[in-house]
């Protein structure tokens, strides 16, 4: 996005979490972009430790024009690769 002059800000952040989990441990993590409307979009997380879910949690993010911070739309060719991504 910002070799195409867009940042995408993060506006809220959540977790949730269900377990402890060691330092070493390693951990597969899911994402989804879901929830993509005008300037807004979202990324829900889930991570698991042995096929168990230990947290959850997500992201929500704007995206700006890079050089005046001013709200745009998400652009088209991202809202088509996060479809594309889902199916």
């Amino acid at each position: 996005m910002q070799e195409r002059g867009i940042e995408a800000l993060t506006t809220e952040a959540h977790l949730r979490y269900l377990q402890p989990v060691r330092f070493d441990d390693r951990l597969r993590v899911w994402v989804r972009c879901v929830d993509i409307s005008g300037a807004r979009f979202r990324f829900d997380y889930a991570f698991e430790l042995d096929r168990k879910r230990i947290a959850e949690g997500w992201t929500g993010h704007a995206t700006v024009d890079r050089a005046t911070h001013r709200p745009v739309r998400v652009p088209e060719w991202f809202v088509t690769a996060a479809k594309r991504a889902e199916s």
